[in-house]
């Protein structure tokens, strides 16, 4: 771990080293610090991701599109615009951009400690005797003593801590792992904001198609509902069969309301996501475009890429660096620990000669606090300190084997839906063309317009069953990219190096 050099401390030090024998024990001591130091935990990954040997994954291969900019892989500028519009103004971004500088004042904080406390101080007094005191009373009668004394007071208190043992030295690295920390996690609510923003356009977008294929469902049933009604009138059917279709029609004409409400509400989210009131309206949504495109080659990459690509781990590491610092903070309090104290000043009754050569005072001196009775207290902190470690190294773990499992659940759900998918294709395709054969077999008279209407309702059907897996499927890709950790990398750099901690 890097630490900051401080070269006035070092050569103040140094004088004093040829100047005394415990001077010179300071120096020979200085840059030692106790506690552990920090090593990144090894962690076995599987070479390979299961599902990816176990599922139809060739839609995951040669990508065409870097993950650090996967929206743009939609091909839909209104989407993009969103993500970036989030991007820049979410409330929860901003919140977490506000817990860096938190964490950087922090820093500056714990390093303020590596430089001498200094106060100044400017005081007038005035003493007078009594004419009456025991011993100067007859002095002061007589006029050879001054009633009334002045007393002007002037200078400086040094009070410098030597970091003999590292205490400070390891606040300051568990305070830089904080600010690493902080920015990680910024990071990764990027992800999922960027990720929201995708699956509410998704659903918006989806139940606009939606309630345009149930228009046409209702718009086709009315059409069957009076075919039904003109041949039950000349006792072709029975009644039953025409309320049948009547029946279908209220229930088709009951999911409108709810479609349009889940619009509605799905602009009113994207709204609060792009850190605006949910009224406000969003250029672009009004419009009903295609669904965006998605050739679904995502670069899934190998499980150990996800130790560099996921921020939520970046920053558990991060977490448990820091805890492993506070450990050596805490063993260093069972240590004494060593000052440098100092009082220059200007001593004078009159304000006029207090800055003169004659009038100044100083006092120096080397001082040592050592805590011999605390009531555990030093014992109780750490332990505390090595517990908070230990759960920072389990949660570390946890965070890795859980984005392990999130890759996986996307590659098999993502999988099995393309599967889904391509044969829903097909059957939304044969349907079509029965349409058209009934079409075509009406026009010539071998068919009637209620066998067309029926095959309409199977191919109206398939279609929004192919519709459902294409949303389910264009979720799984934002899902996919989000477990793999892509998208921050285009919005920011961290400049993070672990050998040169900020």
């Amino acid at each position: 771990m890097h630490h900051p050099r401080h070269p006035d401390k070092t050569c103040v030090l140094a004088t004093l080293a040829r100047h005394g024998r415990i001077a010179g024990l300071l120096l020979a001591l200085i840059g030692c610090a106790v506690g552990p130091d920090y090593v990144p935990p090894a962690i076995e990954v599987p070479p390979h991701y299961d599902a990816a040997t176990q599922t139809d994954t060739s839609m995951t291969s040669a990508p065409t599109q870097p993950i650090d900019s996967w929206w743009a892989s939609f091909n839909d500028p209104v989407l993009v615009a969103c993500i970036q519009d989030a991007l820049e103004h979410n409330q929860d971004i901003q919140l977490s951009i506000e817990r860096i500088r938190v964490a950087r004042a922090m820093r500056r904080m714990e390093s303020s400690r590596f430089y001498p406390d200094i106060d100044t101080t400017l005081s007038y007094t005035v003493d007078r005797l009594s004419e009456n005191n025991p011993r100067f009373g007859e002095a002061v009668r007589a006029g050879f003593f001054p009633r009334d004394v002045e007393y002007w007071d002037a200078g400086f208190d040094v009070n410098w801590e030597i970091d003999i043992f590292g205490g400070t030295r390891r606040r300051v690295e568990g305070a830089a792992a904080r600010i690493a920390e902080a920015s990680f996690q910024q990071l990764a609510v990027m992800i999922s904001v960027s990720a929201e923003v995708a699956r509410n356009y998704l659903d918006i977008r989806g139940n606009q198609h939606k309630l345009a294929i149930l228009d046409a469902q209702i718009e086709n049933e009315a059409w069957r509902s009076r075919i039904l009604q003109k041949k039950q009138r000349a006792g072709l059917i029975p009644t039953i069969q025409r309320l049948g279709s009547h029946t279908r029609l209220q229930e088709l004409k009951s999911h409108r309301p709810a479609i349009l409400a889940d619009i509605q509400a799905g602009r009113y989210r994207l709204a609060v996501l792009m850190g605006r009131r949910p009224e406000t309206p969003l250029a672009g949504l009004d419009t009903v475009r295609p669904l965006p495109g998605s050739a679904g080659q995502v670069p899934v990459g190998l499980p150990s890429d996800l130790l560099r690509r996921r921020p939520d781990i970046a920053a558990s590491e991060r977490k448990l660096a820091a805890a492993t610092a506070d450990v050596g903070a805490a063993k260093a309090e069972f240590f004494p620990r060593f000052f440098l104290t100092g009082s220059p000043g200007w001593q004078n009754s009159n304000f006029v000669d207090l800055f003169s050569s004659g009038s100044s005072a100083w006092m120096f001196g080397p001082k040592v606090t050592w805590k011999l009775f605390s009531g555990n207290r030093n014992r109780a902190q750490l332990e505390t300190a090595n517990a908070l470690q230990a759960q920072a190294l389990i949660e570390y773990e946890a965070t890795v084997n859980q984005a392990l499992e999130e890759v996986e659940n996307n590659l098999v759900r993502y999988g099995n839906t393309a599967q889904s998918l391509r044969f829903a294709g097909e059957a939304m395709n044969t349907r079509q063309q029965q349409v058209e054969m009934e079409t075509r077999r009406q026009a010539s008279g071998l068919s009637d317009a209620l066998t067309v209407t029926e095959a309409t309702v199977a191919w109206l059907d398939s279609q929004r069953n192919h519709l459902d897996l294409e949303l389910d499927r264009l979720a799984r890709v934002v899902a996919l990219y989000k477990s793999l950790g892509g998208g921050w990398e285009a919005v920011i750099d961290t400049g993070y190096n672990a050998s040169n901690a900020p």
